[in-house]
C-alpha cells in the first residue's frame, strides 16, 4: 500500500510539473494588448510610417497610411491649430460612445475643427476601412517608447502631450475619447460627442 501511495504522490507530481511547464510556454494572444505591429502583413507594413521623432504632423493629408508618432508631435500640432479634435479612437469598441472615423470627420468639418484620430494599436483590418479622414490615423510609436504594452505606451503617449500642455494633465486619468483643443490649450473632453 505504500509504494502504491508513492508512485501515487510521484505521478501526480510529475503531472503538475507538465501542466505548469505546458503553462510557461502558452502565449496569449489578446487584440489590443500589445501594439500587434508584429501581426502587420507585409502589404500593410508598407502603409506604415514611423516619423523622425521631430518631424511635424500639422500638414499631413490623408494618403492612405498610418503615421507612427509621439506625443510631443501631437502636442506641437494642436499648438498650430486653432480648434482642434483629438479622437482616441477604440478600433473595437462597441459602445454607443464610439462612432465611426468618418462620422467624426463630418461633424469637425461641420463645426470647423481639425482631427486629429489616434489608434492605440495596429488592427490593419479596422484601420484600413475606417482611414477616411483628411489627416491620416496616427499611432502612439511604440519604437519610440521602447514599450509594446498597449496600456503603458498609450499613458507615456498621453503624459508627453500634458507635459506640453498643462491644463491637460488629468486627461491620461479619465478615458475620454474627445478632446477639443484651441490653440493647444486644452478645452474639454467627452467621452462621447454626441
Amino acid at each position: 500500500k505504500f509504494i502504491y501511495m508513492k508512485q501515487k504522490v510521484i505521478f501526480i507530481v510529475v503531472l503538475a510539473f507538465s501542466f505548469l511547464q505546458s503553462c510557461s510556454i502558452i502565449k496569449l494572444d489578446i487584440i489590443g494588448f500589445r501594439s500587434d505591429y508584429h501581426k502587420v502583413s507585409e502589404q500593410d507594413l508598407s502603409k506604415i510610417v514611423f516619423l523622425p521623432d521631430s518631424a511635424a504632423i500639422s500638414n499631413l493629408k490623408n494618403d492612405g497610411k498610418i503615421y507612427a508618432i509621439n506625443g510631443k508631435q501631437l502636442a506641437i500640432a494642436l499648438q498650430n491649430s486653432s480648434k482642434a479634435l483629438v479622437y482616441r479612437w477604440s478600433l473595437d469598441c462597441k459602445s454607443k460612445n464610439c462612432i465611426l472615423v468618418s462620422a467624426c470627420q463630418k461633424y469637425c468639418t461641420q463645426n470647423n475643427l481639425d482631427l486629429f484620430v489616434v489608434a492605440p494599436y495596429y488592427d490593419m483590418d479596422v484601420i484600413n476601412v475606417q482611414n477616411l479622414a483628411n489627416r491620416p490615423i496616427f499611432v502612439p510609436n511604440h519604437l519610440y517608447y521602447k514599450i509594446d504594452k498597449m496600456v503603458k505606451y498609450n499613458n507615456k503617449f498621453v503624459n508627453e502631450i500634458s507635459a506640453n500642455l498643462t491644463t491637460y494633465a488629468d486627461v491620461g486619468n479619465k478615458n475620454y475619447s474627445f478632446l477639443f483643443f484651441e490653440n493647444g490649450k486644452f478645452i474639454e473632453g467627452k467621452s462621447n460627442l454626441f
